[in-house]
């Protein structure tokens, strides 16, 4: 048995207002995670997208224009990053979805929490959603890495062009660990729901 959320000593107000603007994230057709808007009739997911820098952005890359996701080699671009929670009017479920080198939250994350999301709540009871029409937009995969195909092997890291990754010099990765390419994590609830770097600056977290 899960035990009761203790409450917060936050005004109610200020509470119901990040509830709203995370409902409007995955509801409002204007949110950046609209993707994600659950398909079970009558019941509603609310989040935030996010995006965590992984390399350093030099002054000079700076001055030159920042090299986007796309044309970066896949170990180098951010990792997408979506929390959720659901239903919005009595919150049950809470979903935290890391993808790796995923590029945006909106795109590579958003979508798993969605699918969760919908199974858990389908379980309890609610109807299966039919399949949507509209594919979801699939995570940045271009330029990553193959699979090894032998054990012991390690493939050459390089972008789409076939350029070893490690042949750009503009390019400076911060150290980092990465042990799987996706993780997410989903915690019941009782109760209420729970800026890019400067130059040279060290890997930073920021909304996206």
């Amino acid at each position: 048995m899960v035990a009761p959320a203790r409450p917060l000593d936050i005004p109610e107000e200020h509470l119901r207002l990040v509830r709203e603007a995370m409902s409007d994230v995955v509801n409002s057709p204007e949110g950046t995670a609209r993707v994600a808007r659950l398909k079970l009739p009558g019941v509603t997911m609310a989040g935030k997208t996010g995006t965590a820098q992984v390399r350093r952005i030099t002054a000079a890359e700076r001055r030159t224009g920042v090299i986007s996701n796309d044309a970066l080699p896949w170990k180098y671009r951010d990792h997408a990053l979506f929390v959720a929670f659901a239903p919005v009017e009595a919150p049950r479920y809470a979903c935290a979805v890391v993808v790796d080198h995923g590029g945006s939250g909106s795109g590579a994350a958003s979508p798993v929490a969605r699918d969760i999301m919908t199974f858990l709540l389908a379980r309890e009871g609610k109807p299966a959603p039919e399949a949507s029409s509209t594919p979801a937009p699939e995570p940045v995969t271009e330029g990553r890495p193959p699979a090894p195909q032998t054990a012991g092997l390690e493939p050459p890291q390089s972008d789409a062009t076939g350029v070893v990754a490690e042949a750009s010099p503009s390019i400076e990765a911060a150290p980092m660990a990465s042990p799987a390419d996706t993780g997410s994590a989903v915690a019941p609830l009782d109760g209420a729901p729970a800026g890019t770097a400067a130059s040279d600056s060290p890997p930073t977290s920021y909304g996206g």
